[in-house]
């Protein structure tokens, strides 16, 4: 589909869907920041805070490493960017046109005289997409999809055209699978790297996708942006429309290309990076950073509805992080890490339905050194109001019907049905495990989770799993209380037959989200 008809297919070069495209979600971001350099009097390539921005210098590296973005790409460096952007526009000031973001910078540094320019393409540009306000929209996490279980965002830019029109766009980061099986996938995502493309699109229709396609709730945060920072916005995401930045889940995703793309106007919000940076984060940072000057909730269609009249939205903000670590005691003192984002027993305040997504989670046996468990991948889909919920596992665990402590590497996928009452969920879900020596296991879950408040869940689980000759059963339940911002608190016990079924495993522990 054309993101916008009315304008030509030579401008929007880049800013098409290709085959097929998914929204992304999830990031490592380093907790390291940089330190820029003093300038040294005289020197006029010397780098500064606003230029590293443009050029998405951070952490002492380049975010964006592109032979079309970067003139210094054969050795780059922020201060040698400076230099050979400011002789490539001098020789041919056509190049302004392409990056007009550098060269407004440049030109009010006094670093080039202005030019005579003729730019059709950036021209239509402007005239076409208004930027009178600038808004952050946050998706709500989507239960129903495993690509948004940890919400989306996007930058919109709405006003009157220079045809007096009111228009509306979105600006959103994809990433190419349309040619990426499985396999593929987990290696692209975190060693070979995958084309993204920024996508600009009519607002209205991204709004009825989430709306009243997805049912979820939009966030629509108006941004505190005086005129000169909303063209330099505008320009900054014309820079990047030809760019395909390399998305790797763990440096550079969606949520990491609009974090970086808005320090550029807000600087103050890089301050709050996360080890796991998402879109909520980005929201989080706004917000402590007073760069909202509104917020408007859209609810889904149904909302009213499924709900009833007196439903109000939950300030999505007061979710836990994405990433945690903790310490808990059961045959052994435990440590655990989970890089995103939470488990089936996190509370959480936005549903009744207790859901799970663990990317890169860790349970490690200290006391007995050897691991417990290990999620790749893990996501759980409770939906309820006549839909399938599903399960979905990839990593190690313990499962051998012989020896209960040794390892297995194992991948399973269940679907089944949630039943939602008040406070209480329970579903049923039937599937497969595959795993060495028995391969195919056919496999049984139910999960049950009590909300006594948003903080404050009783969860519990039931899984059965047979080769037909052999059969064993886990047990486990669980209390678990947030406290405050970042810890949550919890207390159990599990069992499993047939290795120790005539004993119960207590454990306790602390759980900390960053």
């Amino acid at each position: 589909s054309m993101p916008l008809s009315h304008i030509s297919q030579s401008l929007l070069t880049r800013l098409k869907i290709p085959k097929f495209y998914l929204y992304l979600t999830l990031l490592f971001s380093s907790p390291v920041y940089s330190i820029p350099s003093t300038p040294r009097p005289g020197d006029i390539y010397s780098s500064d805070d606003i230029w590293e921005n443009l050029i998405y210098f951070h952490d002492a590296e380049f975010k964006i490493r592109n032979r079309k973005f970067l003139f210094s790409f054969d050795n780059p460096s922020p201060k040698l960017e400076k230099q050979l952007t400011i002789q490539a526009i001098k020789d041919s000031p056509r190049l302004a046109c392409r990056f007009p973001a550098r060269y407004s910078y440049l030109l009010q540094k006094g670093l080039l005289e202005k030019q005579k320019l003729n730019c059709p393409e950036l021209t239509e540009y402007k005239n076409k997409v208004a930027a009178d306000r600038f808004y952050y929209i946050f998706a709500s996490k989507n239960y129903s999809s495993i690509t948004s279980m940890m919400g989306h965002g996007m930058i919109a830019a709405e006003g009157t055209n220079s045809l007096g029109q009111k228009v509306s766009h979105a600006y959103s980061f994809f990433a190419d699978l349309s040619d990426t099986n499985l396999p593929s996938l987990f290696y692209n995502s975190f060693l070979g790297g995958m084309d993204g493309a920024l996508v600009l699109r009519p607002l209205k229709n991204e709004l009825d996708r989430y709306l009243v396609k997805e049912g979820r709730e939009l966030w629509q945060l108006e941004l505190k942006l005086p005129h000169k920072k909303r063209e330099l916005l505008r320009d900054a995401l014309w820079e990047l429309k030809d760019i395909e930045p390399k998305y790797l889940f763990h440096t550079f995703n969606c949520a990491t290309l609009l974090q970086y793309t808005l320090a550029i106007v807000a600087p103050e919000t890089l301050n709050h990076r996360t080890f796991f940076t998402s879109p909520l984060d980005i929201y989080r940072a706004l917000q402590e950073e007073h760069y909202i000057s509104h917020i408007q909730i859209r609810y889904a269609q149904n909302a009213l509805e499924n709900f009833g009249a007196t439903y109000q939205a939950v300030q999505p903000t007061e979710e836990l992080q994405d990433s945690s670590i903790s310490l808990y005691y059961k045959d052994g003192l435990h440590l655990t890490f989970m890089s995103a984002s939470h488990s089936f027993n996190t509370p959480q305040v936005s549903t009744v339905s207790q859901t799970a997504l663990k990317i890169g989670a860790i349970d490690l046996n200290l006391s007995k050194k050897e691991f417990e468990e290990l999620a790749l991948y893990e996501f759980l889909d409770i939906t309820p109001k006549k839909k399938v919920s599903s399960h979905f596992f990839i990593g190690s665990s313990k499962n051998d019907y012989d020896n209960f402590n040794k390892q297995t590497i194992n991948t399973s996928i269940s679907f089944g049905k949630a039943w939602e009452n008040d406070r209480v969920s329970f579903s049923l879900l039937s599937g497969l495990r595959v795993q060495p020596k028995t391969l195919i296991n056919p496999l049984l879950e139910g999960y049950l989770s009590y909300k006594i408040s948003d903080y404050t869940t009783i969860t519990s689980t039931a899984n059965y799993q047979t080769d037909l000759h052999q059969s064993q059963y886990k047990l486990k339940a669980n209390i678990n209380k947030r406290i405050g911002k970042s810890h949550v608190l919890f207390f159990g016990a599990e069992t499993t037959k047939p290795r120790n079924y005539d004993k119960l495993n207590f454990f306790t522990g602390l759980e900390y989200y960053f």
